[in-house]
């Protein structure tokens, strides 16, 4: 989906005038393989963005002090090290990360006052973008957009293309003077809801502002904007929360899913079985009992009848929650779910 990519950069750029107002902003995070363009990514944005910082190696102190310095936009390359847990520096840069995505975002420390140290609070609120090999830790994924990089074809002209920094300069100073002279029409921006409803929680925080932007520019003229990225947000949205569920997960609900839709009532065992023959190697030590926990935590749960605890017809509604919320195909639409409904008697509540 390269044309949702592009728009949603340059709608990036954008808001990196106008941050201030919203209550909270999305970082990107470009990743793939060496070579695949994700250092010439920042430094594209390095000549639009407002205010920018680009670094490889910072340490703590150099982002938390530069934000609350200058503001502006933290651009940072090289991050596969902040998955090492082990790294102080790591450690307290994601700490400031995962802070300064939303307004009122700060980062403590003491600071030598006179004879005496003191809590000094720095304010590093504003919109980032890191380029990584690998995939940014968990925690701070879900505050990224994500960009996947791909190398240029050998014959392709792209990487040889330079930067321009006369048209950049222009670009800045066009986005300078949009920001003062539509200040008051930006300042509503927060209060507009154009979110698809399939973009909701941290994702519709980090989304709004650049759909709220879409429909602006929309209305001044750029036709079908808003609704190009509502689509992209939503793809994206669907594909980030498919790829947090572990894949062994994904395969326990589709098989469950499967002998719902069947019209089976199946225990935890049957359904590990037919799990098993879907991925014998990934599940081959698994017992029914680690099964059960790990559907369990979908709200998917066993019911008592006839003195076996399966799973019946009430679990599609919840499976199709699942499907609904974390973007996982069950294929259980409506006329699955009713076409696969069975009835259960003497049925209890599990305890």
């Amino acid at each position: 989906d390269a044309i949702g990519l592009i728009y949603t950069m340059a709608l990036f750029v954008f808001l990196t005038y106008c941050y201030p107002v919203f209550r909270a902003v999305p970082y990107l995070s470009f990743t793939g393989p060496a070579g695949s363009a994700k250092t010439r990514a920042l430094e594209i944005l390095e000549s639009l963005v407002f205010r920018p910082t680009l670094t490889a190696d910072p340490s703590p102190a150099l982002i938390f002090r530069s934000l609350h310095a200058y503001g502006g936009v933290f651009l940072l390359d090289e991050a596969e090290k902040l998955s090492n847990s082990k790294d102080q520096a790591a450690v307290d840069i994601l700490s400031v990360l995962h802070s300064g995505y939303k307004r009122g975002g700060t980062a403590g420390r003491l600071e030598p006052v006179g004879d005496t140290y003191q809590p000094i609070y720095f304010n590093v609120f504003g919109p980032k973008a890191i380029a990584s090999i690998t995939a940014p830790p968990p925690t701070l994924a879900s505050r990224c957009i994500p960009f996947p990089m791909l190398r240029a074809e050998a014959k392709s002209e792209k990487p040889k293309r330079l930067l321009d920094e006369g048209k950049a300069q222009a670009i800045r100073d066009s986005l300078h003077s949009w920001a003062l002279g539509y200040g008051q029409e930006i300042g509503k921006l927060p209060k507009m809801d154009v979110c698809p409803p399939e973009v909701f929680g941290r994702s519709r925080e980090l989304w709004q502002p650049l759909l709220a932007l879409a429909s602006w520019i929309e209305s001044a003229g750029a036709k079908g904007l808003l609704e190009l990225l509502q689509t992209h947000a939503k793809k994206t949205v669907m594909e980030s929360r498919e790829e947090c569920i572990p894949p062994v997960d994904v395969i326990l609900l589709r098989a469950l899913a499967r002998m719902l839709r069947e019209g089976r009532c199946p225990t935890v065992g049957e359904v590990l079985e037919a799990a098993q023959a879907d991925d014998a190697l990934l599940l081959q030590r698994w017992s029914p009992v680690g099964a059960g926990k790990h559907l369990k935590r979908y709200g998917v749960k066993t019911r008592k009848s006839h003195g076996r605890w399966i799973f019946d017809s009430s679990c599609l509604e919840d499976l199709q929650r699942v499907e609904r919320t974390y973007g996982v195909e069950l294929d259980l639409d409506q006329e699955n779910l009713w076409q696969g409904r069975t009835t259960s008697f003497g049925v209890e509540d599990e305890f």
